[in-house]
């Protein structure tokens, strides 16, 4: 069984997009419209962010399955943990950050939240991309 990437490869390239729009473009923006902007790439990060956890999640089910049966892991933390442990991501702390900020999307809206949350947006990129090159099957396996 391969893990299907395909969605969480979207979920990434539109976050991608939506930065790279803000970093573009955010100037020639409409004051009034900034806020719209910023609420597509919280949005988009939310999606993004689902979609890596989840990943992590199946591949970990799928390549080092509990030693008990039944026993899933019980917290995103424990998750992003055995994620760096078997290398598919280099550090769980800035995920366990990224894991608070998503939580923060769905409290109450300000200006102040979405500048820190479209920050920990623009963070979490090389990290999203990270994990998905480090999910993409070896090459040398598949050929077996």
């Amino acid at each position: 069984m391969t893990l299907n990437l395909r969605t969480l490869r979207r979920a990434l390239d539109t976050l991608e997009y939506s930065l790279y729009i803000a970093d573009e473009h955010m100037d020639e923006i409409r004051e009034e419209f900034r806020g719209t902007i910023q609420a597509g790439i919280i949005h988009h990060f939310q999606i993004a962010y689902d979609h890596c956890w989840k990943a992590m999640q199946q591949w970990l089910r799928k390549n080092h399955p509990p030693e008990r049966k039944g026993a899933p892991i019980s917290t995103r933390k424990e998750l992003f943990r055995k994620a760096a442990l078997y290398g598919i991501i280099s550090d769980p702390k800035p995920w366990i950050q990224f894991a608070d900020a998503q939580t923060a999307c769905s409290q109450v809206y300000d200006p102040d939240r979405a500048q820190f949350l479209c920050e920990a947006a623009e963070k979490f990129r090389p990290c999203a991309q990270e994990l998905y090159e480090n999910l993409q099957p070896d090459e040398d396996n598949s050929a077996s």
